[in-house]
């Protein structure tokens, strides 16, 4: 599978953002079938809260943790964009973040 673009910006001195751009080759059903169970997983173990919001999946971190972060996941033919936003304190982990996302991403969508 061709490893995802990764891209970092600061917005601001108070949020930081990661833009993921994960091609596939899966059908969009199978994707998102793949990326509910994913995000159920991590909703088990990390108390996450998801949905769909007009074929956007919206990630948010429980109550008092992280506030401000969010995370957003666009499912399009042959390719996942996710897009993460971290308060100013989580900035100094953004590449760690980062790689994280494109990693887990390409384990999730590998054919």
């Amino acid at each position: 599978m061709a490893k995802g673009r990764v891209s970092l910006h600061a917005l601001g001195r108070f949020m930081a953002s990661i833009r993921v751009m994960q091609p596939h080759r899966l059908t969009l059903s199978e994707a998102r079938s793949r990326i509910e169970r994913a995000a159920a997983i991590a909703a088990a173990k990390y108390r996450l809260v998801w949905r769909w919001v007009d074929g956007v999946l919206e990630v948010f971190p429980p109550p008092g943790v992280a506030v401000g972060a969010r995370g957003r996941l666009r499912l399009l033919d042959g390719a996942a964009q996710a897009e993460v936003e971290l308060p100013g304190p989580y900035r100094f982990v953004q590449a760690r973040v980062a790689s994280r996302l494109a990693r887990e991403l390409d384990d999730l969508l590998a054919c």
